[in-house]
């Protein structure tokens, strides 16, 4: 008779061929270690106000976490790039979004806007 799957108990035994197997215990204990990732030396802040990244000390800072507040260039976020959407920008310390420093966001116009632009005609806006 062959078995493919059994539940077995603390002090059972079984057989696979000549061998003979004692189940001492079915308690199963699970710890997941704790890393400590280095933490980069603080920025350098220029004369003209700029931050240098702490772990490129020849690029500009460029994003900051949003949970550990590290400052960090371009080649320092960690990108997951997600099918359909835009990539996920991660801090390589905590692994939580980061966002883009200074800037100006992009203007999000409406359906009016975009008709504006693709058809070439005026439409009035109230």
């Amino acid at each position: 008779m062959n078995l493919t799957e059994a539940r077995l108990s603390a002090g059972q035994t079984f057989h696979a061929g000549e061998i003979e197997i004692l189940v001492e215990s079915t308690d199963i204990s699970i710890s997941i270690p704790k890393f400590e990732v280095p933490r980069p030396a603080p920025p350098v802040v220029r004369t003209d106000g700029s931050i240098l990244c702490p772990r490129h000390p020849e690029a500009p800072v460029m994003y900051k976490c949003t949970h550990c507040l590290e400052v960090m260039c371009s080649p320092c976020v960690t990108r997951i790039k997600r099918s359909g959407g835009k990539s996920l920008k991660l801090c390589p310390s905590c692994s939580f979004p980061v966002e883009r420093i200074g800037g100006k966001k992009k203007e999000k116009k409406g359906f009016l806007g975009f008709l504006q632009k693709t058809v070439k005609m005026s439409f009035l806006q109230k």
